[in-house]
């Protein structure tokens, strides 16, 4: 998020949004110093104030993940509050970080901290509702251009993207405030909560923290209790609009005395007397409140609330609402409407989902209770939420069950997968929402929406979510389903494929090969759910690196797929494309290419010119082109999916980076270093701002960066590069085969910058101990090696080395050069001389005439 300045109109000045006060201090400080009329004070040279002008530059340089989320708007009805408003400041002016607002439910406290933040543009605010446990609301936030999956695209444990997220948060300082709304204790003691490590974590940042709470947590509280009568009748004059001449203020303040004040209360009974359109007036209500105070009532309300010391009002405010709910005379419609909205998690669901989802008929009806007020939407976010008091009120009084119009619409949720990402995730908390609700569903409807849960969880590459529901449906399919039933398959299936993509190589496999068990026997061969079994184990076997298994059934699931499938079905294009990758890993690149054109093709019918999966067929097209060396067809695929991933990702996304990575590659195999370096240039930004760094990725870009710079004869850009490239592989990638790489570039930098022959053998040494073991012993490659240390030795006047190192090039090439190629000639012949300049005259004859005997039979 950018740092902007914002004039402010009323206040007469401007007002640094977001800017901290360290920042404002550091920024009057560099203004006053370069002005000073005091040579003295001033800055004494340049340096100084470019020092102090970058580091200003780096507080306020935009954060490459910044925190997103949506921050709800301020109500219009709001009344009151400025005491609790500057009891909130007071508390930051104090140096406190955390805040928390408490009182009961209903009463204000998330309209109060978004007031807070309204009426503070100064700070960058974000809004978050507490997930039940500290650790799971971390791991929510949401952070621009951050993955779940790390550089191997191998999705992320837990602990580590809790770590990272964390590391993302602690990047805000105190001009950050982050609410966090309904910070309730559920099953756990108030101890339990604050003791639990991620709330420490989180207390330890530098940022403001808002907490909204029924609990009293003993300090830094802000209690937000009744509004005063005035301030009531304000808001509730807001929305009853009627002439009614009862609705005298001592009527209304009689209403409030009866309700306690209760402004969710209040706001519902003056939208009631509204919509009644006269049919009951402020007296009515009056006296229908006041009867409900000789009534006894056993209805027990949530638990949450029931754990809330000093709670004792909760049943009257429970059955005031119900008392309204009965007096809105809500129409079947209606009804049915809340019935859904009652199963909606406090994250909510957006307005144009829930119609479409067939959540209620028509719009209509959604509008008509939300001026009512028992439905809330977002004016920003268009967000629908039912507050925990009117869902339960929903709840229990009108009885939905699962074989009703439960069932209807979560059978709409579980029917759907093609929406946006925000908007499937909305969708699954709702699914998973039905499951801790523990209404009255079969253990076979249990099934389905776990099955579904994990299903989807996959689909959106988010297999850590996906585990602990295939687990449960796995669980609960062992229990109750014979041992050949399909969901028992794909419970085995789901579960295996998650562990396959988070890296439990051998418990994947083996629940994997039960799914296929399973679907053999009970489906067709040509079922497509056997074909997914198939590509799951294939799957399995390439991240381990078994190739040739992996391709065996990516194959098998490409036979089932090409019988069952039309021939534009996205699966057939993922089935080449996962064939295409095998053998590109096996070097078998025309294979490879063959495979991978296959599936652009399909792609290019049954997918958007826009889709990711495009560009990324694109992609690994243009690279098997650059290993052909068809370098110009190579370039054409590659600027596309370049073109494609431009459109739709932010410009530091890493598969931007990679797309400029590889054209890098391809310029540099055309000798247009220029553009070659610009490509590489763009890359390299990008990939030192990851986070978290993929660091295979980051070494390799120094060292394309560095071999251009060397190319173009600018050395001295060259070598800070390869040294950056080999101290990241060292460190951190000791086994990258790349390593080799890194060596012979610094040794050949030195030698062509300097003549500096000592430095050019200590790196080709340093090379050859690293190829001696990682490759086997008699490869070209290391044959090469030996010779150029044997040239080496040999002009800095080391015979005995040269000689050596000779001999061993020469054991290697014997072996798998022909007898009569060229390249064993020249080396008879530089081995020769080495034998003659050690006084060994006679060796020195044998070699030169093996290499003279080679070239007459090459003539």
């Amino acid at each position: 998020m950018k740092n902007t300045d914002v004039f402010n109109k009323g206040k007469g000045k401007y007002i640094s949004r977001g800017v901290s006060k360290t920042v404002q201090e550091k920024c009057s400080e560099l203004i006053y110093k370069a002005i000073n009329a005091d040579p003295g004070l001033r800055f004494q040279s340049c340096e100084e104030m470019f020092e102090a002008v970058n580091e200003l530059i780096e507080r306020l340089a935009s954060k490459k993940h910044a925190l997103v989320t949506q921050m709800p708007a301020p109500i219009e009805s709001f009344q009151g509050r400025g005491k609790e408003l500057e009891q909130i400041s007071d508390c930051y002016s104090k140096g406190q970080r955390a805040v928390f607002l408490q009182g009961e439910g209903g009463i204000g406290k998330t309209e109060l901290a978004i007031r807070y933040a309204s009426e503070n543009p100064e700070l960058e605010s974000h809004f978050v509702v507490f997930k039940g446990s500290m650790r799971d609301t971390i791991m929510s936030l949401e952070f621009f251009g951050y993955k779940n999956k790390d550089h191997n695209n191998k999705p992320k444990d837990e602990d580590t993207i809790y770590k990272e997220k964390l590391e993302l948060l602690s990047q805000y300082d105190e001009a950050c405030l982050l609410i966090i709304d309904n910070f309730n204790c559920t099953g756990q003691s108030i101890d339990e909560v604050l003791n639990e490590q991620a709330f420490i974590d989180l207390m330890g940042l530098p940022i403001r923290l808002l907490f909204t709470t029924r609990n009293d947590f003993g300090f830094n509280t802000v209690r937000v209790k009744e509004l005063s009568n005035e301030e009531l009748i304000g808001l509730f004059r807001h929305f009853y609009k009627s002439s009614d001449n009862t609705a005298t203020d001592r009527v209304l303040s009689e209403i409030f005395e009866t309700v306690a004040g209760h402004t969710m209360t209040v706001e519902l009974i003056a939208k009631t007397l509204q919509e009644s359109r006269g049919q009951i007036n402020a007296d009515n209500m009056l006296e229908l409140m006041k009867n409900l105070e000789n009534e006894q009532f056993k209805d027990v309300v949530s638990q949450k609330d029931r754990q809330v010391q000093g709670y004792s009002k909760k049943d009257r405010l429970y059955n005031h609402i119900k008392k309204l709910f009965d007096l809105s005379n809500l129409m079947k419609d209606e009804k049915d409407a809340l019935i859904n909205l009652s199963l909606l998690p406090g994250s909510g669901m957006y307005y144009s989902l829930f119609v479409e989802l067939d959540g209620c008929k028509d719009e209509h009806i959604l509008d008509s209770l939300i001026r009512k007020g028992w439905v809330r939407c977002d004016e920003a976010t268009h967000i629908l939420t039912l507050h925990p008091l009117v869902s339960e009120v929903c709840a229990k009084e009108l009885k939905p069950t699962y074989t009703g119009k439960y069932k209807a619409f979560i059978n709409r949720l579980t029917d759907n997968s093609f929406y946006d990402y925000k908007s499937r995730i909305l969708i699954l908390n709702t699914v998973k929402n039905v499951l801790k609700r523990k209404i009255d569903i079969e253990d076979k409807d249990i099934v389905h929406l776990l099955l579904h849960l994990s299903r989807e969880f996959l689909s959106l590459d988010l297999p850590i979510h996906s585990i602990p529901y295939g687990f449960q449906a796995l669980e609960f399919c062992e229990k109750i389903l014979p041992a050949d039933h399909p969901d028992l398959a794909a419970a085995y299936y789901y579960a295996g494929y998650a562990q396959a993509l988070l890296g439990y190589h051998a418990e994947s496999i083996k629940k994997l090969f039960k799914a296929l068990d399973i679907r053999k026997r009970i489906l067709p061969l040509s079922h497509p759910d056997l074909a997914d079994t198939y590509n799951g184990i294939g799957c399995a076997y390439g991240v381990l690196g078994l190739n040739g298994k992996a391709l065996d059934y990516y194959l098998k699931a490409l036979d089932i797929r090409k019988k069952a499938l039309s021939s534009d079905h996205p699966d057939l294009a993922a089935s080449y494309n996962n064939i295409g990758w095998t053998y590109y890993a096996l070097r078998q690149h025309g294979v490879a290419l063959e495979n991978y054109l296959t599936a652009l093709n399909i792609s290019k019918k049954s997918l958007s010119s826009s889709h990711p999966d495009l560009a990324a067929v694109y992609n690994n097209v243009g690279c098997v082109y650059a290993e052909l060396a068809e370098h110009e067809k190579a370039l054409e695929y590659l600027l596309k999916a370049l073109d494609i991933r431009k459109m739709i990702l932010p410009s530091d996304h890493p598969d931007i980076g990679t797309s400029y990575y590889n054209i890098g590659y391809v310029y540099d195999k055309l000798d247009d270093h220029d553009k070659a370096l610009k490509y590489h240039l763009q890359a390299l930004d990008i990939f030192k701002n990851m986070q978290p760094l993929n660091l295979a990725k980051l070494a390799s870009s120094y060292h394309g960066v560095g071999s251009l710079y060397a190319a173009l004869g600018e050395h001295d850009k060259a070598m800070p590069c390869f040294l950056h490239a080999l101290r990241i592989r060292k460190k951190f990638l000791p086994l990258d085969p790349a390593l080799r790489f890194s060596h012979n570039n610094m040794g050949f930098l030195f030698y062509n910058h300097i003549g500096a022959h000592e430095k050019f053998l200590e790196y080709t040494l340093k090379s050859l101990d690293y190829q001696k073991k990682a490759l086997p012993p008699d490869l070209p490659y290391i044959g090469d090696l030996y010779s150029r240390a044997g040239w080496i030795c040999k002009e800095l006047l080391q015979p005995k080395k040269a000689l050596k190192y000779m001999l061993k090039a020469l054991d290697i090439y014997r072996k798998i050069l022909p007898p009569d190629h060229e390249d064993l000639a020249e080396l008879y012949e530089d081995t020769g001389w080495i034998f003659s300049s050690l006084g060994e005259e006679e060796k020195y004859l044998e070699y030169r005439l093996k290499a003279q005997n080679i070239r007459e039979k090459i003539t």
